[in-house]
């Protein structure tokens, strides 16, 4: 059983050795951070910070559905559930809750425990580690549950096998203890005293006389044949950020706190190995596998559901391991430069044979957090955000020597973020905080800062056309300034997005902007003083779109972050924008670039990844607008007092159908079920969630089933 951490430790990359991957198939999310969960039957158990307690129905886990739920104390941690109860960790007790029936579940008491850590429930008798103490406690009467033994020993993970209880602690020598519990009322140290140099929060789990203990940095595999003298007998390096373990079969599943699940080979102890990974959206706090499936507490994303039956990845070319968390990524020739978050500065890396790219050299270690890349011919501007913000000017003539011509320490700002960074022939533009600074470079290694421009909210990124300057500034969408006279840049317009902007992509007169959990938001500039909305695309209800957007040969390539899949559209017309293919992916890619017919990324903390073109690119058009889908219609349209959407379906799906308002708000979920194979017809009577009657506009008309998803306007004239 995973006990819950209550701090966030500093990433680091994980030692990737191979790339199998497991695909995510559905979410349950709901206000709180999920931060423990266990399973029994159909059923998942979930907690939260908030003092909530959820259970969710999984007998479909593509479809999860919540039953039921309680609220408890606020900070609640682990759960464990046995037969009728839930056993759930507090600050200073351990929470009992009936589930007998999983509709209405009914808080019925408490024992007092200090900072419990872990707990095991075995044939009426709770075994209870904390910070301070074992304890044992005969639960048969819940009511009044009799303590009968304790041991004055600190564990963070306990796991248990017939009558041998084994116990890990952190942050002092002798981690294991191997504890006889064959009379309860006198537990006995009989084994362990091995130092596993565990510096921070361990767990740990049993099968088959072996002991698997991980922590944040290792993942040991000890043999208990003698439970006396247990042995190590091979080690796992550099699985940082671990926070716990679950084993299945001879699989084990490693939660990292900020990367997902590493899933672990267990069949010989002696030789463990890395099977693959499968990334999250948010922090991992816990994943538990049930049969195929694996379900994971990711905190502010909530319950993930991943399918584990098939690994692999038909769209990747290649990876390559970076020492550090990739960040931004940027290529020019045959060489690709990735920017890196930690004091790891700038890797160069040989794409020339895209099956096999090759690391040439890191540089610039010692900068700090680096973050973004512009290259413009021979020039690359690199970013670092800490400890003090600064851009780089590098000479990249020769591309696997970089040579470093010049650095510009900008002003420190409360306002931390990433450092945005463009450049054109003759300006570098640098966004620092609220603060956009202007560097004439007519001579690369001596920038010269020329003018200033203050903008409303932090700069995420900046995009420079002509004498106009696109920047987007998060919370408060875009704005556009007027370069025309360079040394006094002037606001021109505005346009709140309903998301948080993070990147953007000029094509031609349209600005297509990564607006974060608001999609994409893709604006029409020909008139900078007025930019107006012309769609809004969300592959999922909670996508999250960071990465900045691509455009090549008039298809739209974006990256769900939240569901770690890529999406092509046809934008041809931009009236008419059509979902051309999407796959999944499942690594969280923080950029992504279109290089020598390549598709090049950065993976949060695998490096770089390669996909293939022809997965991305190869879709025909005219094949894919013409293809049996949803032959979604609207009609009336225009109308005034109710349109009929009909569309119909080839086979039998969950369907989704949503109404938004021109600035990709939602105005009203129409459909959110099973649909039988046929045609179907919804009636929008032109009223909102609350049932009110909205004004007079466009709207969008969103249908999605399967991988379809297809966008209509309709024009309400009251």
């Amino acid at each position: 059983m995973k006990r819950i951490i209550i701090f966030l430790q500093i990433l680091f990359l994980l030692q990737v050795n191979c790339y199998a991957v497991y695909y995510k198939i559905a979410d349950f999310q709901t206000s709180g951070y999920v931060i423990s969960l266990d399973i029994k039957g159909d059923y998942v158990y979930t907690t939260k910070n908030s003092g909530l307690m959820e259970i969710i129905n999984i007998s479909d886990p593509e479809q999860p559905q919540l039953t039921g739920s309680i609220q408890l104390y606020d900070w609640i941690d682990g759960i464990i559930v046995s037969d009728t109860m839930a056993f759930i960790l507090y600050y200073d007790s351990i929470l009992f809750v009936n589930v007998a029936d999983p509709f209405t579940p009914v808080y019925t008491g408490s024992i007092y425990v200090l900072k419990p850590s872990d707990i095991i429930i075995r044939n009426n008798i709770a075994y209870i580690a904390s910070y301070f103490n074992l304890y044992i406690y005969d639960i048969s009467d819940i009511q009044a549950p009799q303590l009968l033994g304790t041991l004055g020993s600190k564990f963070d993970g306990i796991c248990i096998n017939d009558s041998l209880l084994y116990g890990v602690k952190s942050g002092c020598p002798n981690s294991l203890s191997v504890i006889s519990v064959s009379n309860p009322e006198n537990p006995v140290v009989i084994g362990g005293g091995i130092n596993l140099s565990i510096g921070s929060y361990a767990d740990i789990e049993f099968s088959d006389f072996y002991l698997y203990i991980v922590n944040s940095r290792d993942l040991w595999s000890i043999d208990v044949h003698d439970p006396v003298n247990p042995v190590v007998v091979d080690t796992l390096k550099d699985v940082q950020s671990a926070n716990g373990i679950y084993i299945q079969d001879d699989i084990a599943f490693i939660s990292h706190l900020t990367s997902g699940v590493r899933v672990v080979d267990i069949s010989d102890p002696y030789t463990l190995s890395t099977l693959g990974y499968f990334d999250t959206p948010g922090g991992c706090w816990q994943a538990v596998p049930k049969d195929n499936t694996v379900y994971v507490a990711d905190s502010y994303s909530g319950l993930q559901i991943f399918d584990i039956a098939d690994n692999s990845n038909s769209y990747m070319v290649s990876t390559l391991q970076t020492s550090y968390m990739a960040k931004a990524i940027g290529a020019r020739d045959d060489f690709a430069y990735i920017a890196k978050y930690g004091y790891y500065g700038l890797d160069v890396i040989d794409i020339s044979d895209v099956n096999e790219p090759l690391l040439t050299g890191s540089y610039f270690g010692q900068i700090g957090r680096a973050d973004n890349i512009s290259i413009l011919n021979n020039h690359l501007c690199l970013s670092r955000e800490y400890p003090q913000p600064k851009v780089l000017f590098i000479d990249i003539s020769i591309p696997s020597n970089p040579t470093l011509l010049n650095q510009v320490d900008l002003i420190y700002s409360t306002l931390n973020g990433p450092i945005a960074v463009f450049q054109t022939t003759s300006y570098a533009f640098v966004g620092t905080a609220d603060t956009l600074n202007i560097f004439d470079i007519s001579d690369f290694s001596n920038p010269v800062l020329v003018a200033k421009y203050t903008t409303t909210d932090q700069i995420t990124d900046i995009v420079v056309e002509g004498y106009t300057c696109y920047v987007s500034v998060g919370e408060n969408g875009i704005e556009i300034i007027d370069l025309e006279s360079i040394s006094s840049p002037q606001f021109i317009g505005s346009y709140d997005t309903p998301g948080n902007a993070v990147k953007m992509t000029l094509q031609s007169d349209k600005l297509i902007v990564a607006d974060g959990n608001g999609g994409i938001q893709i604006l029409d500039v020909s008139n900078p003083l007025s930019p107006q909305l012309l769609e809004s695309i969300k592959p999922h209800n909670n996508s999250t779109i960071n990465a900045k957007p691509l455009i090549v040969d008039n298809k739209l390539i974006i990256v769900d972050m939240e569901w770690n899949e890529l999406f092509t559209y046809s934008i041809a017309d931009f009236n008419n924008i059509q979902l051309l293919s999407s796959f999944r992916i499942n690594v969280e890619i923080n950029d992504l670039i279109y290089h020598n017919e390549s598709f090049i990324g950065t993976m949060n903390n695998y490096g770089m990844i390669i996909l293939k073109n022809s997965a991305i690119l190869s879709v025909d058009e005219n094949e894919a607008s013409n293809k049996p889908q949803s032959n979604l219609k609207i009609y009336p349209n225009p109308f005034k007092s109710s349109t009929i959407i009909s569309f119909n379906l080839h086979e039998k799906s969950f369907v989704n159908i949503e109404v938004y308002s021109q600035t990709g708000m939602k105005v009203k979920d129409l459909i959110n079920e099973f649909k039988e194979t046929g045609s179907h017809n919804v009636i929008w009577d032109g009223t909102d969630m609350s049932n009110n009657a909205i004004k007079s506009g466009t709207y969008i008309v969103r249908i999605r089933y399967g991988k379809e998803n297809v966008v209509r306007k309709v024009l309400l004239m009251r």
